[in-house]
């Protein structure tokens, strides 16, 4: 038995309202001022963690792996609670 698996995330489906609000409310957990959908939407495809890094504002934070790995920790609960209610395929993508 073969496993298939389809990445749709960003390719046929616009996730990217979701993504800046799970940026966007990791951030304000810590205290830190919110970004910009288009910055997000720049930062996407690289990887959570390199996109996570590129909104922190503290760079000094990327380098202790414990903080890093709660910010991350709190990042991907946060996305938990907002994927599937804003995605939308993108365009003649059903067709």
């Amino acid at each position: 038995m073969a496993l298939v698996m389809y990445d749709l995330d960003g390719t046929l489906i616009d996730t990217a309202s979701e993504i800046a609000l799970a940026v966007n409310a990791t951030l304000m957990q810590y205290e830190f001022n919110v970004v910009t959908e288009h910055q997000v939407k720049a930062w996407i495809g690289h990887g959570t963690v390199w996109l996570m890094q590129e909104a922190w504002p503290d760079k000094r934070d990327i380098h202790v792996q414990a903080t890093w790995n709660k910010v991350m920790e709190n990042f991907m609960q946060h996305y938990k609670n907002v994927v599937g209610t804003m995605s939308r395929p993108y365009p003649a993508a059903l067709e």
